[in-house]
């Protein structure tokens, strides 16, 4: 959120508590985009997505322009403006969250040199 938001005077924020919120998402059908697209339905409404972002700072500034809110995960905020601030959600829908899968073949260990 901006850094100004009256928002920010809550310990915890509820996910219905900002279905009238603008959203700032990430473009190009990201992950991320449809965890927030899911998580409010869950709540029970459709987020209006103002503007897209290519990365996580452009999402940033947006934010701090005010032009609206954003999620974003945890590893992507390690170089957080600080014109923004981070609200946790409160436990009135479950937290956003996505799923990252890792696959191999079996004939192949890319941690093992393979012997000529």
């Amino acid at each position: 959120m901006p850094a100004d938001s009256e928002l920010l005077e809550q310990a915890e924020v509820s996910l219905t508590a900002l279905a009238e919120q603008s959203w700032i998402i990430r473009a190009d059908n990201h992950p991320v985009a449809e965890v927030l697209r899911r998580s409010c339905r869950l709540a029970g409404f459709e987020p209006t997505i103002a503007y897209e972002s290519h990365d996580y700072q452009e999402a940033q500034a947006m934010v701090a322009a005010g032009l609206g809110i954003a999620i974003a995960p945890r590893p992507a905020l390690t170089n957080r403006r600080n014109d923004v601030r981070l609200v946790p959600f409160d436990t009135d829908v479950p937290a956003p969250t996505r799923r990252i899968l890792l696959a191999r073949t079996e004939t192949a260990n890319p941690l093992r040199p393979r012997s000529r």
